[in-house]
């Protein structure tokens, strides 16, 4: 055992049966260590290794005491005073003052162990004294050796009968024990001895921190914690791997406290205790490391004097130095009686810290000093991410792109104008798909359009209708089956394939030049041939071939290959084995297109946007390809992180999902709460991510003092949450009972989003009373029924919502689908029920002057 006196190179080492006086003492011009081998007059032979070029000196020794349990040193500065605790019970005063009396001895009535000391820090002359358990005696006594010899005049206080007292400590004019292995106790002496206990088995090494501020205690191998101010619970409690032999607060720095475990192999565990702001209990970080003493060899004898047979014994802080500390070793290599002493330094856990401009300081002697930046930051174009593809604007830290966005008022405009400055062009194409969305007025998503239920292993997908095409114009080019029904051309819609079915040459004709205006002729092409035109695509070929006037251009050739496309297994086998050697990935999907009956090399060509891709399976697969290559684009966008998927997810939980995985894999979580703000629903708004993300970017623009467009963001958020759905101001009522229908068509449409379905209500009652709902005049199906899909393909109606409506005359109250009636009224005016003159078109819609002047059309 080992303890330093109060602002002193001196220092006691005790043994079994002897305690021994040793100073530590500087010296110059030594080499990178000292090595010493001191052989007082006394019993243990000692070895001193030194990292700070001090060598060791023996002073004195008392050799008069036999199994020594516990030592402590007082707090004089002018005298030398150390108490010992024998095995005995019995407690000796050792003075090693020259000028010294004799010794003070103190035995307790019961002979028992004498298990922990501790001076009072104010009160000099106060010695608490802790002994084993026994029945008939206090396991506490305090001493005044002021008032000489031990006796009831110099006893102060009594504590604890019947109690085990198995370490102490002093807290100014409060002692802290651990007793009876159940709980601490924190006395107040001052008068009538008061008490306040918290129970605990961390009743070993009690001992307190220098700012009397933190308390620690072990049991067996856990280490625990505690926060005066609040002496209830312990704050933190640790781990460690094996049992503890001592623990120790560092007297020079605050909240460093020290842990040794028994078999310890030179490891010594520090717990860091670090506060952030106001030193609250919620805001403590606690920081476990390891140190371990260097090995050394004795160049004389040529042996090793650490090893990993070498146990540490006992670890006393250096009083005057911070950070150094006193070891005890002993060393099995050499004889039972040899000690090891080890003067070392803990190295100082230094933190470094960004400031608001992204410049690192750290605490190097008594100032801060910035770090300088030898390389710059790991970021998403230099690490693992590759959703950035312009180096250029992300050389530096994110966060200054996102300052640079923050300053273009990003997030804060529409969504054509965040395209503009995301400084970024696969991103750019992001918010372009947003916009299609928006212009739709529908986030929903691809898959819930669809009707497809991830979750479902039944084919939930809305049923298409198989029709076979050929070539229009490329007659040897065979024959294909598409796909067509409501839900597939609403989803090419908003993948940008709006090419109207009445005038698809046109619109298809006026896309593609677009393309052509942007020199974008492979993906013009390429749109051709889905279309089923390869004369047309051939064209495009050869015009961006003699526009560009590039020798080593493909386009060319691919229109050379192309305009020889045969349904022959020769051209198909060619194209095929091709692939690997085209560098355009519009081009590889044209060739695999026609020589590929599977299509995955269209589907799985991430060289095309997922738009396209996706309106060529709405087009190509039938439902059930469709419905598992929809849950295998989902699971890949969020494996990658891929913002397009948005499209496939829409505004629902797996979006959410799909924004974590963006954010894992670029750290922008900038354009994660915008886009999150602005398209998720309301019951999606509060959750904890969306909220983080939105946290973090209104800490970031406090740090940089950008109040006011911090004020801005937070004013965008607050007006997403108050937009609120105009309500209804048409409910329908039954004709029998005359109660509401339109909740319980509205509970079936919920029921359908919940499900990610979207499906025509089968509500043909009414929910009330059972009476059937009134029939469609013209198709004689009951209102609610969903129509045929024929029926929306022959309809020239833009909006696929209307269609289904029923629509009835406020006259003659006689009514049918929308879709029905509007082409009855294309050559009528007379309503279509048997028997009714109602001119129900006249009433709403003006006839033209000549047909009012006709007798038969006048209305009633």
């Amino acid at each position: 055992m080992i303890s330093y006196f109060k602002n002193s190179t001196k220092f006691v080492l005790a043994t079994g049966s002897e305690i021994s006086l040793f100073q530590l003492q500087e010296k110059e011009n030594v080499e990178e260590f000292i090595y010493e081998d001191i052989k007082p007059q006394c019993i243990n032979q000692v070895k001193f290794i030194s990292q700070h070029n001090k060598t060791l000196s023996y002073l004195n020794s008392e050799k008069r005491y036999q199994y020594i349990k516990c030592i402590a040193t007082s707090h004089h500065e002018n005298e030398m005073l150390v108490a010992a605790g024998q095995i005995s019970g019995k407690v000796s005063i050792v003075n090693f003052l020259p000028t010294a009396e004799s010794n003070l001895e103190f035995t307790p009535r019961q002979n028992r162990p004498s298990l922990s000391i501790a001076w009072n820090e104010e009160e000099l002359n106060l010695l608490a004294m802790g002994f084993d358990k026994n029945k008939f005696d206090h396991s506490i006594s305090v001493w005044d050796i002021s008032r000489g010899a031990a006796s009831d005049s110099s006893i102060v206080n009594l504590i604890g009968l019947s109690e085990s007292a198995h370490s102490m400590c002093w807290d100014k004019k409060n002692l802290i024990a651990g007793m009876s292995s159940k709980y601490i106790k924190m006395m107040d002496l001052r008068g009538a001895p008061t008490a306040l206990t918290v129970n605990t088995r961390a009743v070993n090494g009690v001992t307190i921190s220098s700012n009397s501020r933190l308390l620690s205690g072990y049991f067996e191998n856990v280490v625990s914690i505690f926060d005066l101010r609040k002496f209830t619970e312990p704050i933190n409690q640790f781990q460690l791997a094996n049992h503890l032999a001592q623990i120790s607060w560092c007297p020079t720095t605050e909240n460093c406290l020290l842990c040794l475990q028994k078999d310890s192999s030179l490891a010594i565990n520090i717990i860091d205790i670090h506060w952030n702001g106001i030193e609250d209990d919620n805001d403590a970080h606690f920081i476990k490391r390891i140190i371990a003493p260097f090995e050394i060899v004795d160049r004389k004898n040529k042996f090793q004097l650490l090893s990993k047979a070498t146990s540490l014994e006992n670890i006393c802080w250096d009083p005057k130095y911070s950070n150094q500390m006193l070891v005890a070793a002993s060393n099995p290599s050499n004889t039972a009686s040899s000690i090891l002493l080890m003067d070392l330094e803990v190295p100082e856990r230094r933190i470094a810290v960004f400031d608001k401009w992204n410049k690192l300081y750290t605490p190097l002697s008594p100032e801060i000093r910035e770090i300088p930046m030898v390389s710059p930051p790991s970021s998403p174009t230099n690490s693992t991410n590759s959703w950035y593809p312009n180096a250029g604007i992300m050389e530096g830290d994110i966060s200054e792109l996102f300052q640079q966005r923050i300053l273009q008022d990003y997030g804060q405009m529409d969504f054509e104008r965040n395209a503009k400055v995301c400084m970024d062009s696969s991103l750019a194409s992001v918010w372009k798909m947003l916009v299609q969305m928006k212009n739709a007025d529908c986030f929903i998503g691809l898959r819930t359009i669809l009707g497809i239920d991830s979750k479902s292993e039944e084919l939930t997908i809305a049923q298409s209708v198989a029709e076979t095409r050929a070539f229009f114009d490329f007659p040897n080019g065979g024959a294909i089956k598409v796909y067509k029904s409501e839900e597939r051309e609403f989803a090419m819609e908003l993948c940008d394939w709006k090419f109207m079915k009445s005038d698809l040459n046109g619109s298809l004709q006026m896309y593609i030049e677009e393309l052509c205006k942007k020199k974008r002729y492979t993906r013009a092409a390429m749109l051709a041939v889905f279309h089923l035109r390869i004369r047309l695509a051939c064209d495009i070929l050869a015009r961006g071939a003699n526009e560009m006037d590039d020798e080593k251009s493909s386009l060319r050739i691919s229109a050379i290959a192309l305009a020889g496309y045969s349904s022959g297994n020769m051209w198909k086998m060619q194209c095929g084995s091709a692939q690997k050697q085209i560098d355009d990935p519009h081009l590889r999907a044209i060739f695999s297109f026609l020589s590929d009956d599977s299509f995955n090399g269209v589907l799985y060509e991430e060289g095309i946007s997922i738009s396209d891709r996706m309106a060529f399976a709405c087009t190509f697969l039938n439902d059930r390809q469709l419905s598992e290559y929809i849950k295998q684009m989902i699971q890949q966008s969020i494996d990658q992180g891929d913002l397009q998927g948005l499209l496939i997810t829409g505004a629902t939980i797996d979006g959410i999902q799909l924004l974590q995985a963006f954010v894992d894999r670029t750290d922008d979580v900038q354009t994660a709460a915008i886009i999150g703000q602005k398209i998720l629903p309301a019951d999606l708004q509060t959750d904890n991510r969306l909220q983080t993300w939105i946290a973090i970017m209104r800490n970031m623009m406090n740090t940089w003092e950008m109040y006011e467009k911090r004020a801005a963001f937070d004013i965008s958020i607050a007006s997403t949450k108050n937009s609120q759905k105009t309500p209804k101001s048409i409910f329908l009522l039954c004709s029998f009972c005359g109660k509401s229908v339109s909740a319980s068509i509205s509970h079936l449409q919920e029921d359908a989003r919940q499900r990610n379905q979207i499906q025509g209500n089968k509500l043909s009652s009414c929910p009330n009373c059972k009476k059937p709902l009134p029939r469609c005049s013209l198709c004689l199906l009951h209102m609610g029924t969903s129509l045929p899909s024929n029926v929306y393909n022959q309809s020239n109606i833009k909006s696929r919502n209307i269609k289904s409506w029923f629509t009835w005359c406020q006259s003659c109250r006689h009514g049918a689908h929308f879709v029905h009636i509007n082409e009855w009224f294309k050559t009528n005016t007379v309503c279509p029920v048997t028997s009714c003159n109602c001119n129900c078109f006249a009433i709403d819609l003006p006839l033209l002057k000549e047909k009012k002047d006709d007798p038969s059309l006048n209305g009633q």
